[in-house]
């Protein structure tokens, strides 16, 4: 399953970057198989709306991670490898969406 990433505008600042993992059992695929257990990771950044109109689902099959912008500590080396691509201002630009 692809990363997804809920970008918000309310926080505008890529501040607090959340990791979370959804799971689900019995995730039946296109061919019939059903996997016992599912995981989906994402991340979401500030709040959202209560009708969900600020949500933007990111997918991607590059980095093999649900981590796209911003860091989850001030201590981690690198932000994530879609930085450029989300956050004020940006392509992705959370103070708009």
């Amino acid at each position: 399953m692809p990363p997804l990433v809920a970008v918000v505008a309310e926080s505008g600042l890529l501040d607090n970057v959340v990791k979370r993992i959804f799971t689900t059992s019995g995730y039946r695929l296109e061919s019939g198989r059903v996997l016992p257990e599912m995981a989906l990771a994402y991340e979401t950044y500030g709040r959202l709306a209560p009708d969900g109109r600020n949500a933007i689902r990111v997918t991607h099959g590059f980095t093999s991670s649900q981590h796209m912008a911003s860091k989850y500590t001030a201590a981690d080396a690198a932000a994530g490898p879609w930085d450029g691509l989300i956050g004020p201002g940006k392509a992705i630009d959370t103070n708009r969406y």
